[in-house]
C-alpha cells in the first residue's frame, strides 16, 4: 500500500531519537491516528497501528505526569522532581525499560520498544510491539515455568532497581492468554519506571507475590553480584538520562549487592525476596545499617499483612538469636 497516497504519515528510522537509532521497530510505521486502541482521559490515547510489513504496534503519546498524579491524589508531600525532566518523558521511560532489561539485565521480557518524534506536533511517542494472543496476568497464576528457573526473582529485582513500582496485574501480559503453566510473560506499560520517589506507591510486582517469603536461589544472587554499574552508566548516559536518575539506579544495584554480601556472611538471616526488595528501596549502604534495619524491615513487612512466615527462619541453634530479634 502506498501510505502517503492515502494521506498517512510514514514514520521511518530517521524519526528515531539519538541513542535509540539501533532499533528499527518504527521503520515503515503508518501513523494513522484514526484507529484508537484505548481512549483514557488521564493517560491519553493509545493507538494500535501497523508497519508496512504488517506488524501490529502500540503507539503512545507522552503522559502529562502532573495531571496523572493530580488524578491519583498520591503525590502530596512527596518529591516529584524525578518526573519533571524534559529528557525523561513517559515515552522515554517506556523505551529505556526495554533497553535496560534486554541490554543490561539480559532479561527478554519487555516487548521491543522505541521512541520517535511525531513529525506533526514534535511530541515524543513510544512504539511497542503488540503481543497477539495474550491476556493480563490472572489472579493466582504463579507462572511455574518461570518460577522454577528463577526468572521471576530476577524480574522483581530488575523492576525494583529501575524504580518501577507500578507492576500490577494489568501491566503483565501472558501468552497464550489461557491460564497455563507454560506461558510467556511480557512486562508492559512501563511509563512510570525510574520513579525513585514512589509517588505511585511501592507495590510488590504482581508476578512475585507468592515468592516474598521464599529464599532467593543462589543462581539469582550470583546474577545480582554480576551486575556492573559502569555498563549501566554507559547505557543510560548514551540516552541522555539525567545524572540523578542514573545515580539512584546505580545506588539500588549497590545496595542489592551489599545485601547479598551481608546475608552470605550472616547465614542465620533469611534470603527472602521481600526483604531484598525492601532494602533496595531503602538504600542501605553499610553492614551496620543492614544489620540494624533487618529488624525494622521484618516488622514493616509483617505489619503490612503480607502473607507468610516471619522472614527469619528458625534453625536448631538459632533460638537465642531469634529471641533477640523479637525483643528488638
Amino acid at each position: 500500500m502506498d501510505a502517503k497516497k492515502y494521506g498517512y504519515t510514514v514514520i521511518t528510522s530517521d524519526d528515531l531519537l539519538p541513542g535509540f537509532d539501533e532499533l528499527d521497530l518504527v521503520d515503515g510505521l503508518i501513523l494513522n491516528q484514526d484507529e484508537i486502541f484505548i481512549d483514557n482521559t488521564i493517560t491519553g490515547k493509545v493507538y494500535k497501528m501497523k508497519t508496512l510489513s504488517g506488524d501490529d504496534i502500540i503507539v503512545k503519546p507522552p503522559i502529562n505526569i502532573i495531571d496523572f498524579l493530580n488524578s491519583k491524589g498520591e503525590y502530596e508531600g512527596k518529591d516529584i522532581s524525578y518526573f519533571q525532566h524534559p529528557d525523561l518523558t513517559t515515552s522515554h521511560r517506556e523505551a529505556l525499560t526495554y533497553i535496560t532489561f534486554s541490554s543490561f539485565f539480559k532479561l527478554y521480557c519487555v516487548p521491543t520498544t522505541t521512541i520517535f518524534k511525531n513529525p506533526h506536533d514534535g511530541s515524543i511517542m513510544s512504539a511497542q510491539l503488540f503481543i497477539k494472543n495474550s491476556g493480563k496476568l490472572a489472579k493466582g497464576n504463579k507462572l511455574k515455568c518461570y518460577d522454577n528457573l528463577g526468572y521471576l526473582y530476577k524480574f522483581a529485582i530488575a523492576d525494583t532497581i529501575i524504580g518501577n513500582h507500578d507492576r500490577n496485574r494489568g501491566n503483565v501480559l501472558c501468552s497464550p492468554a489461557a491460564n497455563s503453566e507454560y506461558q510467556t510473560i511480557y512486562l508492559i506499560d512501563n511509563a512510570l519506571s525510574f520513579d525513585f520517589s514512589a509517588v505511585v506507591g511501592a507495590n510488590i510486582p504482581a508476578y512475585a507475590n507468592h515468592l516474598l517469603r521464599r529464599p532467593i536461589p543462589n543462581s539469582v544472587l550470583n546474577w545480582v553480584k554480576s551486575l556492573n554499574t559502569s555498563d549501566l552508566i554507559t547505557l543510560l548516559e548514551k540516552r541522555n538520562v539525567p545524572t540523578e536518575i542514573i545515580s539512584m539506579t546505580c545506588n539500588r544495584i549497590n545496595a542489592a549487592q551489599q545485601w547479598v554480601n551481608y546475608i552470605r556472611a550472616n547465614r542465620y538471616f533469611s534470603k527472602d525476596l521481600g526483604m531484598l526488595l525492601e532494602f533496595m528501596r531503602s538504600n542501605f549502604f553499610c553492614d551496620k545499617q543492614i544489620s540494624d534495619s533487618m529488624f525494622d524491615v521484618r516488622s514493616r513487612i509483617i505489619r503490612k499483612g503480607m502473607r507468610g512466615e516471619p522472614f527469619v527462619h528458625l534453625g536448631p541453634n538459632q533460638k537465642d538469636k531469634t529471641k533477640i530479634i523479637e525483643e528488638r
